[in-house]
């Protein structure tokens, strides 16, 4: 019985992660439309990069490596193609992704979105949800969480930044993107 429990739970952790990322996508493709004032787009900006760095980091500690990029890199690594590491550790890549199912070439947040997408429904595969997690923060302490709990940070940190992005987008007399997560839902866009 728990067996089911835990794949029905893991089910709806990859239908959540799933929605993050599609909720990043309307966002990142809402910031390209959005051009002015010019101070408004740097801080969309920011908190994209900032939500996709985090869950960056998120994988990084998850799969028990160091993350090589600091928080004040965080637009250069979002603007930026990956590489390989210091020690070893390949990144991901273009090579990781199926372009045929885009119908232009995605620019490197959608690939970098995707990629993390990605990485964490492998991870959801291979980590029982309840496999505890030790890590260090960014400030070197050592720290453990559920492995189930870290992906519902994930998500709940982008909605948290996506809903600060909207209300600086109507501010500026903008209309965000409709990424509640019900809609998500009802369109099955995670089948």
């Amino acid at each position: 019985r728990r067996l089911n429990s835990m794949n029905t739970f893991s089910m709806n952790l990859a239908k959540y992660l799933a929605y993050n990322a599609q909720a990043n996508n309307l966002f990142l493709k809402n910031l390209q439309e959005f051009k002015d004032p010019p101070e408004v787009k740097n801080r969309l900006s920011h908190l994209m990069a900032h939500i996709l760095f985090a869950q960056y980091v998120w994988a990084a500690r998850v799969e028990g490596w160091a993350p090589r990029f600091l928080p004040l890199d965080v637009e250069r690594v979002i603007l930026s193609p990956p590489a390989e590491s210091e020690e070893g550790h390949q990144e991901p890549t273009m090579a990781h992704l199926d372009l045929a199912q885009w119908s232009a070439p995605p620019s490197f947040p959608e690939f970098f979105n995707e990629v993390l997408l990605r990485k964490f429904q492998m991870l959801l595969e291979t980590i029982p949800g309840d496999t505890w997690v030790h890590y260090k923060n960014l400030q070197g302490a050592s720290c453990r969480n559920i492995f189930s709990d870290i992906v519902l940070h994930v998500c709940n940190h982008g909605t948290h930044h996506r809903a600060q992005m909207a209300f600086l987008m109507r501010q500026a007399g903008f209309q965000p993107p409709a990424s509640d997560y019900i809609l998500f839902a009802r369109s099955g866009g995670w089948m």
